[in-house]
This record gives C-alpha cells, sequence and structure tokens, in this order.
C-alpha cells in the first residue's frame, strides 16, 4: 500500500529545460491500485506555487474538497477505469497561471 506522490513540475520562467509555463511533470499516466492500498499525493514544484486538480467528469479519487496545494492528499482510488485530469498551476509572487488540460490520466486498476 505505497503512496504515490505525482510531482507538478512547471517552469516559472524560459530555462534549459524549455520555456517558461512548460510542465516537466506530471506524467502523462499514473496506475494505481485500489484493491492494494496505493494512496495518491499531489505535489507542485516550485514549492510555493499553488495548484488545483480538476477531473473531467468525477474524480475516482475520495476527495470531498477539490484537490488543491492545502489539500493535496493523500487519496484512495474508489472508481476503477481510466480519468484524464486538468493541472492549474499559479505564481503567487506574479499572478501567472498556466493549464495543463486532458494530457494526464489516473488509472486505476483492482
Amino acid at each position: 500500500m505505497p503512496n504515490i506522490a505525482i510531482q507538478i513540475h512547471v517552469l516559472p520562467a524560459d530555462a534549459a529545460e524549455g520555456r517558461g509555463g512548460t510542465f516537466l511533470g506530471p506524467p502523462p499516466l499514473v496506475r494505481i491500485s485500489k484493491s492494494g492500498g496505493d494512496t495518491v499525493t499531489f505535489k507542485v514544484t516550485p514549492a510555493n506555487f499553488t495548484f488545483q486538480i480538476a477531473f473531467s467528469g468525477f474524480s475516482p479519487l475520495n476527495n470531498t474538497a477539490p484537490i488543491t496545494d492545502t489539500y493535496p492528499g493523500p487519496f484512495s482510488p474508489i472508481v476503477t477505469g481510466q480519468y484524464h485530469y486538468q493541472v492549474s498551476v499559479t505564481d503567487p509572487a506574479t499572478g501567472n497561471r498556466w493549464l495543463l488540460a486532458n494530457c494526464p490520466e489516473i488509472g486505476v486498476d483492482l
């Protein structure tokens, strides 16, 4: 029953890895096990940035509130299947906001 940390990483400015606003994470697909007791926690880099996760339709996780930097998990899977979600990241110092939509996915297995 591992806790899987999904790292959200956005570049705040142009760098060797890419242009400012480029997402280096989360990975395109994370697989978790419902019967294995897996849990998921979301984390953002840079650490002082804020984030919000929104699933298309409904969340396969047991979150009772929106998934954000103030409520990042851990969450347990409650429904099996493949679920797309979008990530919104904001730099509180500048107000810059970046959105990654319909790319990351959580696959919940039995």
